[in-house]
């Protein structure tokens, strides 16, 4: 099967979203020709990553943005010639794609992984004329939670073509981690991109929750993984608050360093109090990591905590609460390696071997269902 990944960003660009998109077409590659058609971000022309053919075309940016030239998606999928192309989901070079799959009855499959940031008004509009136009015309709509299903559902997205698919992690990576020497205190971690197309993450409540412990006699450390312009701001409201002697911001370490800076943790937290988070890939790369795991209620990934018992959830944007959830977690032993015990069978159900199955089962059924529409055509 010759497969088509057209995305708006990818690898080597950070992000859940990025690594998501990788780890997929590495796993669907195993079997498959694969290529990725994606915007020239940080390199350009084509190259193997992999087994993996990825076409870096350059692009331009209007209303915050990014477009590629449809002659380059129709140049592309013209030669490529793909049995099926498979879209990152929502953004404007998908659309444009999709156009040129239906000019050509080539297959569509979409990989919504959440909804734009819907204060802008452009994103209401892209998304209200966007679920009308095209949407609705994919193959199938994959969604990697049951609450976007249901938006998706409401939005007028066919029942037939919406299919649950979870997020995958790569289990080896995290799981081959040698354990990493402890320090003195108790150290609270955060990974994720620290930038203002990000600010859904709200670093800002972490700081204020971990600075509320701190005045309680609670000598934690905060450690922050991750890029961004946000990091000035953040780094001033630690000093605001007085405890920026124990908030260390460690950059954008190399992929490979990521699993020891897990390890070298005793809880993970992503603060995301909304589901702009769509899931939230690092709750199970810390899962995988033996780490207890605090997100939001209002996260995306939020019942992945509730199904696994692997954490706690705290309410929507109240930092107070949040730093009583990390007091939980973090002064009792037992309830931790708990909670670590049953993350760590959770996971395996997101290893991508299995969710690169699923997506491979949903390719056969949409192109076996293309084959019978003109092998057996309707005697009308």
């Amino acid at each position: 099967m010759k497969i088509l990944i057209v995305a708006p960003i990818f690898y080597p660009e950070k992000g859940g979203g990025t690594q998501y998109l990788y780890r997929m077409s590495q796993e669907l590659a195993k079997s498959n020709e694969v290529m990725v058609l994606t915007a020239a971000k940080s390199t350009s022309g084509r190259s193997m990553m992999g087994k993996v053919t990825v076409d870096y075309v350059p692009f331009t940016s209007r209303f915050g943005t990014d477009f590629l030239p449809i002659s380059a998606i129709e140049r592309t999928i013209r030669e490529f010639k793909p049995d099926i192309v498979h879209a990152s989901a929502p953004s404007p070079i998908i659309e444009m794609a999709y156009f040129v799959c239906k000019l050509r009855s080539i297959p569509m499959v979409a990989t919504y992984h959440a909804d734009l940031d819907l204060r802008r008004t452009v994103s209401r509009l892209y998304t209200k004329v966007f679920a009308r136009l095209t949407w609705r015309g994919y193959a199938r709509m994959i969604v990697t939670t049951e609450g976007y299903r249901q938006i998706m559902l409401k939005r007028g997205i066919r029942d037939d073509r919406l299919v649950r698919i979870p997020v995958g992690v790569d289990l080896e990576r995290f799981l081959a981690a040698e354990p990493v020497p402890r320090g003195p205190r108790k150290v609270i971690l955060f990974v994720g991109i620290m930038d203002t197309w990000h600010w859904y993450k709200r670093v800002d409540i972490l700081i204020r929750a971990h600075a509320k412990l701190l005045s309680e006699g609670k000598d934690y450390e905060l450690r922050l993984v991750g890029r961004g312009d946000l990091i000035p701001g953040l780094q001033a409201l630690a000093k605001e608050l007085g405890s920026e002697h124990r908030v260390h911001f460690l950059g954008s370490p190399e992929d490979e360093e990521i699993p020891a800076i897990y390890r070298s943790a005793d809880l993970f937290v992503l603060p995301s109090p909304n589901n702009v988070e769509g899931f939230g890939i690092v709750m199970l790369e810390a899962m995988a990591s033996r780490l207890p795991v605090i997100t939001s209620t209002g996260c995306g990934g939020a019942y992945a905590i509730r199904e696994s018992e692997a954490g706690l959830l705290y309410e929507g944007e109240d930092y107070q609460d949040l730093a009583a959830k990390i007091e939980t977690i973090l002064s009792n032993e037992e309830l931790a390696m708990s909670m670590v015990e049953k993350g760590s069978v959770y996971v395996l159900d997101y290893d991508w071997t299995k969710v690169g199955a699923s997506i491979l089962k949903e390719y056969e059924k949409v192109l076996g269902r293309s084959a019978r529409s003109v092998e057996q055509p309707s005697d009308e």
